[in-house]
């Protein structure tokens, strides 16, 4: 059977429908709003986005500007270090250059002062070179030469009845080649060699001393000195020959040091120029075991006096050159020793020669330097025997010199 509806029930529905209606309505609005607020947000993440990417290829921008300039500063900071360095650089080459005007300055002032100091002393010996002319000879006989040839000779000294001697003890001091010898005679200052001298104090000794000379030449007297005890032990047991110039009255030392010292001068330059003919002759190396014996001064311990003396050793004799004597060259040392002679001479400028170039073994003794004016020492001999060694050398070695014609 068919149901009626009521009045109120068509109404109760109409309310539910318009409620839904409005309900409806509402989530339309809603949505919308949210539909707005999603284009909206969908508007904010694409402009993010495009924010984004911006900030992004800032970002690069800056980090490649940010190179560009720590490159642009590591290079201003490489100039800006350099530039220290550039005045650094110029500071020491204006600092070297002061120097060396300074030094210079220096030198040339100490070479005043040695020559000056010097000229007395020079003054000294052209008078008594020319006080005596009887020096000057052709002929010289060295202190070695002619003690070797005596009976006694060296080791059995004390046999002979004549000396007679004491023990005495002394200072030793050896005389070598210093530092400043090669640039002495580089400015060829061969006045000034006893400057480029260095001496070495080696203690004390106790010897054996001849009160008489032991042997007379022709320019000296020497007296044997056997070493007993002593600090330094490479002079235990050996002999040396205390060296005076022959004169009237015989010398009993000498008041200053530098007196002594000055006797050795002869053996002290042909050492340096045998040195240097060495260094830039290497060709003559073979013969590196000659050369000239150890030099020393003495002090007395209980006196205020000096001595000059030098170590000796008997051995073969052999007389190379000097005076009138005519060179031989048979043998590679003769030909090195007399070169020798030649080379020095012409080293110094032509201003000197060593002659009289002798050996006893492998050592040589009493050569004599002389100069054209004959006042190196009291033993030169002058132009005299400047000129015969030379034109005897040129003979034998086959060379020229250009100031002796």
């Amino acid at each position: 059977m068919r149901q009626s509806v009521s009045f109120q029930d068509i109404t109760t529905l109409q309310l539910k429908i318009s409620t839904l209606q409005q309900q409806v309505n509402q989530l339309t609005i809603e949505n919308s709003s949210l539909q707005q607020q999603l284009t909206f947000l969908q508007k904010q993440l694409s402009l993010s986005k495009q924010s984004e990417e911006a900030s992004q290829q800032k970002i690069k921008q800056y980090e490649q500007l940010l190179q560009e300039q720590n490159l642009q500063f590591q290079e201003a900071l490489a100039k800006s270090s350099e530039i220290p360095k550039q005045l650094q650089e110029q500071l020491k080459v204006v600092l070297d250059e002061k120097d060396s005007l300074l030094n210079d300055f220096k030198e040339q002032t100490w070479i005043y002062k040695k020559t000056i100091n010097n000229y007395e002393s020079l003054t000294a010996q052209v008078q008594t070179v020319f006080s005596d002319k009887q020096q000057r000879k052709l002929k010289v006989t060295g202190l070695m030469e002619q003690l070797l040839s005596q009976q006694y000779k060296i080791t059995n000294w004390k046999l002979n009845p004549q000396i007679q001697y004491e023990k005495q003890e002394f200072e030793v001091f050896e005389i070598k080649i210093g530092k400043h010898m090669n640039k002495i005679l580089d400015k060829k200052l061969f006045f000034l060699a006893n400057e480029g001298l260095q001496i070495d104090s080696l203690g004390k000794m106790q010897a054996l001393v001849s009160l008489k000379p032991n042997v007379v030449a022709d320019l000296q007297v020497g007296y044997i000195i056997e070493v007993q005890t002593t600090d330094d032990q490479s002079l235990k047991s050996k002999y040396l020959l205390r060296r005076e110039p022959k004169q009237e009255t015989l010398s009993q030392g000498y008041q200053k040091k530098q007196e002594a010292i000055q006797q050795s001068m002869n053996n002290m330059l042909c050492s340096a120029l045998l040195e240097r003919l060495r260094k830039r002759q290497p060709i003559y190396d073979e013969f590196k075991d000659y050369g000239i014996q150890r030099q020393f001064m003495l002090k007395a311990t209980n006196l205020k006096l000096y001595y000059y003396c030098e170590m000796i050793e008997e051995g073969e004799f052999q007389k190379f050159n000097g005076g009138n004597i005519e060179p031989v060259i048979n043998s590679e040392l003769e030909d090195f020793i007399n070169f020798f002679t030649f080379d020095s001479f012409q080293d110094i400028d032509e201003k000197l020669v060593v002659s009289h170039m002798q050996r006893f073994g492998c050592y040589f003794h009493d050569m004599i330097v002389s100069t054209f004016i004959g006042v190196f020492s009291q033993y030169d001999q002058g132009k005299q025997e400047v000129v015969y060694t030379i034109k005897n050398l040129e003979k034998a070695l086959g060379f020229s010199s250009q100031t002796i014609k």
